[in-house]
């Protein structure tokens, strides 16, 4: 199950453990995706 699958899921389920655990994986994912950008502009630039 996908971040945003489970973030909806979790919604309508009112399942506050699930929210929380969907909040964190979208977390991840973001900075995951902030760190591979970041990565790559470093090497353009060297």
């Amino acid at each position: 199950m996908g971040a945003f699958s489970g973030f909806k899921a979790a919604r309508e389920k009112k399942d506050k453990l699930a929210l929380a655990n969907a909040i964190a994986s979208i977390a991840v994912a973001v900075t995951g995706a902030a760190l591979a950008v970041r990565a790559l502009r470093k090497d353009e630039l060297a």
